[in-house]
């Protein structure tokens, strides 16, 4: 008794019913789970087969490369070239990376981890040291980075306040509690800027609050009181899985 009452708990932890000695895939009863025939190996498996951490970070590819994509639609490559972007919590890279050396435009991201470049992040380094010519002129050089916080502070340094001033285009994909203070140092330096918010971080920043009176307690919360900073912020949404709404203005 207690054999079956643990096997039927087992099966609906699966989502489902399945008797005693059946093959909790199919169902049949001539062999186990791990001899089932239905069963693809790994190395058939995409990344949303796997789950986990493979698809995690095939999605997080998506949202980068079509968050580049969108951007060229918005700022001329070339201006970006003799200027550069500014990638603020720009994580592993995933954007500064392609901006580098796919597309040869200056790019630092500023996150306290370290940049972990991925395979595909590799491929694209060597793959614009071994045929310059398929790729816009220029050395091949991957993304710069400052290894620290964006705080309140980052412009009473006077590298710091340099490099801001150098830069063409302030960016934040996902940026976090970073995301308010880069539109403030933004629309304070007139610097153009486009911002996928993330996190609300209601306890973090209790003062937010709308025109309205209303406290920011939500998403659309979030994305509204940014709009509300300066009438001129545009927002446009991405081709892409989560928080997909892009906030930006063009000086």
């Amino acid at each position: 008794e207690k054999a079956e009452w643990e096997g039927e708990l087992f099966s609906q932890f699966l989502g489902r019913y399945v008797k005693k000695g059946q093959c909790l895939r199919c169902g049949a009863d001539d062999h186990r789970l791990s001899k089932c025939p239905k069963k693809k190996k790994r190395s058939e498996r995409t990344a949303e087969e796997k789950g986990g951490y493979g698809a995690n970070r095939l999605e997080a590819q998506r949202r980068s490369s079509r968050f580049v994509r969108w951007m060229f639609t918005k700022w001329d490559a070339e201006m970006l070239r003799s200027t550069g972007v500014l990638d603020i919590a720009g994580g592993q890279g995933r954007i500064a990376v392609p901006l580098s050396v796919k597309y040869h435009i200056p790019c630092t991201v500023i996150d306290p981890r370290p940049m972990a470049f991925q395979s595909s992040m590799y491929k694209q380094i060597q793959l614009h040291e071994s045929d310059p010519a398929s790729f816009p002129s220029g050395k091949s050089a991957p993304p710069e980075q400052l290894q620290m916080y964006y705080k309140d502070d980052f412009l009473e340094s006077a590298e710091y306040a340099s490099l801001w001033d150098r830069s063409g285009l302030i960016i934040g994909m996902h940026p976090d509690e970073p995301t308010g203070r880069i539109v403030d140092m933004a629309l304070a330096t007139g610097k153009p800027f486009a911002v996928v918010p993330c996190c609300v971080f209601r306890k973090s920043f209790p003062n937010r609050f709308l025109k309205s009176g209303r406290p920011v307690v939500n998403y659309p919360d979030l994305v509204q009181f940014i709009k509300e900073k300066d009438p001129r912020i545009e927002q446009e949404t991405l081709d892409m899985t989560g928080r997909n709404i892009v906030l930006f203005l063009r000086m």
